[in-house]
C-alpha cells in the first residue's frame, strides 16, 4: 500500500499554508481522515483480526461511517499530544509550528455546524485515501479500469511501482508545503507590517514597515529635544493605495 503518511498530500488542495482548511472544512479531520482507512493495519499488531477489517475501512460504506469514527479518535489523540510534541521542537521553529498546527479555534463555530463539517471533512479525507488505493493495488476497480497497471517492468507490477513512486512524490510535496508554510509563519509578514523603533535620548524612532497593507506604529520621541522637535516617524501604509484603502497607517511618535 502507499505509505500512510503520504496520503495527506491528497488533501493539500483543501488546506491553506496558514494551517486552516479552505471554506468550512476542518483541517485536522481532512488530514486524519486521509490516514483513517489504514489504521486497522496498525491495530493488527495488537489485535491480529483487525487486519481483515481493512476491507471495511477501504469500502465506500466505510468512508462515510467507520472511517469517520476512526478519524475522530485520531483527532482526539492528536489534540492530546500536540503541545508535548511542539515542546520538543527547537526554540526557533516552535512559534511558527505552533501557529501552523493550531489553525482555527473550534469554539468560534456552532457545535452543530462543526459536527457536520467535521463529518464531511473526515469523509473527504478518507475518500481520497480509498481512491488512491484503487490504482495501486491488485484487483481493484482502478486497476481493472486501466489494465495496463497490471503490466510489469523488470518483473514488478506497474501498480506496485505506482505505490512506491506516488508515496515518494507525495512526501516531497508534503515537505515542500510544510517548509514553505513554516517560512511564511516565521517571517511574520503580511497585513499589519512591523512596529517602529523606540526613540533614543536625542531623536525619534523609525517608522513602521512599508509594503504591507498596514504600516507599523511610529517610534517614541526623544527625551532631550525641545517640545515638537523630537517626534518619531509615522508608520508607512501600503505605497500607492488610496488613503481609504489603507488598513492601518502607523501612528506618529510623541513630541519631546
Amino acid at each position: 500500500m502507499p505509505f500512510t503518511l503520504s496520503h495527506a498530500a491528497a488533501v493539500l488542495p483543501g488546506l491553506r499554508r496558514t494551517g486552516r482548511a479552505r471554506g468550512p472544512l476542518v483541517a485536522s479531520a481532512l488530514v486524519m481522515g486521509s490516514f483513517a482507512p489504514d489504521m486497522t493495519y496498525f491495530a493488527a499488531s495488537l489485535a491480529p483480526d483487525a487486519m481483515f477489517f481493512g476491507t471495511v475501512t477501504h469500502s465506500l460504506a466505510g468512508v462515510f461511517t467507520v472511517d469517520v469514527l476512526i478519524t475522530t479518535a485520531l483527532v482526539a489523540a492528536w489534540l492530546l499530544v500536540r503541545e508535548p510534541l511542539l515542546a520538543l521542537l527547537p526554540d526557533r521553529v516552535r512559534p511558527p509550528a505552533r501557529a501552523l498546527v493550531r489553525g482555527l479555534p473550534w469554539r468560534e463555530r456552532r457545535p452543530a455546524a462543526l459536527a457536520c463539517w467535521f463529518w464531511v471533512s473526515a469523509a473527504v479525507g478518507s475518500a481520497t485515501h480509498v481512491g488512491w488505493d484503487l490504482f495501486t493495488h491488485a484487483d481493484r476497480w482502478g486497476t481493472r479500469l486501466l489494465p495496463a497497471l497490471d503490466g510489469t517492468v523488470a518483473g514488478v507490477p506497474l501498480y506496485t511501482i505506482l505505490q512506491y513512486g506516488s508515496s515518494a512524490a507525495a512526501l516531497v510535496l508534503l515537505g515542500w508545503f510544510g517548509a514553505r508554510a513554516l517560512r511564511e509563519r516565521r517571517g511574520g509578514g503580511g497585513p499589519g507590517g512591523g512596529g517602529g523603533g523606540g526613540g533614543g535620548p536625542r531623536g525619534g524612532g523609525g517608522g513602521g514597515g512599508v509594503g504591507a497593507p498596514g504600516g507599523g506604529g511610529g517610534g517614541g520621541g526623544g527625551a532631550r529635544r525641545p517640545a515638537g522637535l523630537g517626534g518619531g516617524g509615522g508608520g508607512g501604509g501600503a505605497p500607492g493605495l488610496p488613503a481609504a484603502r489603507r488598513r492601518g497607517g502607523g501612528g506618529g511618535g510623541g513630541g519631546g
